[in-house]
């Protein structure tokens, strides 16, 4: 049907409805800080956090901690947000576009909190056996402050259930967890010989990934592979190896 029988029927009145996406662009350049939505490194910065998430979702242990991403992250989600919050929204057109910004601050957003509570869960699950390596974890940067304190207070909180639960109840060598021997542990610590896929992005040369003879392997830029973690776990800390 053509345009002018649509005109007749009454659907449009010989107005230009068509959409142009120099709407878009009209919006964030007069209203809004185009920087805070187009940088280039904001983008580059999901692309970090979301290679992050990736690898922390893989390993069995915690990973280093990505803090400067996340950092200039939340810094990207504030100047976002402020800049859509000081935005007085005077058209439908206009609210259209500003809903579709905000869904995509609120993504980011999200992919923020998702990376950093994949890594509390795995606090909660091996907690007292990252408090009792603590130090080695903090030296190597594989956690921070805030969850060191959070893991000291999750501890005190699962302890003090335990005990007035369990614990109270069991053999006198069995009541503290906090002080078994290495010979009766009876919390988990992160499982170092499962398999994991990865991707080589650098020459390594030969490996030896078993303990049985010959049991060694190539490992040259661009290789895939599923190994155990352990063997390739300080390659995967030098990012010569990356999990996916």
């Amino acid at each position: 049907m053509s345009n002018v029988e649509f005109e007749d029927l009454g659907f449009i009145d010989g107005e230009d409805l068509s959409y142009s996406a120099s709407d878009d662009e009209n919006f964030i350049n007069n209203d809004l800080n185009r920087d805070n939505f187009t940088n280039d490194a904001i983008n580059a910065d999901i692309k970090l956090l979301s290679k992050a998430w990736v690898e922390e979702q893989c390993a069995p242990e915690l990973l280093v901690y990505k803090e400067s991403i996340v950092e200039r992250m939340k810094d990207h989600v504030k100047g976002m947000q402020e800049a859509l919050n000081a935005h007085r929204v005077t058209g439908i057109d206009e609210m259209f576009v500003s809903s579709l910004y905000q869904m995509d601050l609120d993504r980011i957003r999200f992919s923020v909190v998702k990376y950093i509570r994949l890594r509390l869960q795995k606090i909660e699950k091996h907690v007292f056996y990252i408090l009792e390596n603590a130090k080695e974890i903090m030296k190597a940067k594989r956690m921070n402050q805030s969850e060191l304190k959070y893991a000291k207070d999750y501890c005190n909180i699962l302890h003090g259930h335990l005990k007035a639960k369990v614990l109270d109840h069991l053999p006198e060598k069995y009541a503290n967890i906090k002080s078994q021997s290495d010979q009766e542990k009876i919390f988990s610590e992160p499982d170092l010989d499962v398999f994991v896929v990865c991707r080589v992005l650098r020459d390594i040369g030969s490996v030896e990934i078993s303990n049985e003879q010959d049991a060694q392997i190539e490992l040259r830029k661009g290789d895939e592979y599923m190994l155990r973690y352990r063997p390739i776990r300080k390659f995967i800390f030098d990012e010569s190896i990356e999990l996916i």
